[in-house]
């Protein structure tokens, strides 16, 4: 059975525009992926160093001071997309922090947590 010119004509710009749309797909899905990946690391490591400059002059001298690490933890508090944040001395010892509700309706151990040090 012979096609006429027109059938394989519109079957072959089908066949390209199928193929593009399948590129599409596939690949313009990963590349958000990345940038959004990407873009959350940006804002974390900025609010990480915002933070870590705040918390430095409370904690980097002999005794803690409680109402300096205070306000660095509101600062932190001020951000709706960080979770928790936990301020720990070089010993390991807690000192102070904040966690959302909805992110941890339990108390949390220590040993479950991510340390990132700076």
């Amino acid at each position: 059975m012979r096609l006429s010119f027109r059938t394989r004509l519109v079957c072959t710009f089908c066949s390209i525009a199928w193929l593009f749309s399948a590129a599409v797909y596939a690949y313009f899905p990963e590349q958000q992926r990345q940038r959004a990946l990407s873009a959350l690391r940006v804002h974390a490591q900025s609010v990480a160093t915002v933070l870590s400059q705040a918390i430095v002059p409370a904690i980097d001298f002999a005794d803690v001071d409680p109402d300096g690490l205070k306000r660095a933890l509101d600062l932190g508090r001020q951000d709706p997309e960080l979770v928790y944040l936990f301020v720990f001395d070089n010993d390991g010892s807690w000192l102070d922090g904040f966690t959302r509700e909805h992110v941890f309706p339990m108390p949390v151990d220590k040993e479950h947590l991510v340390t990132l040090r700076i």
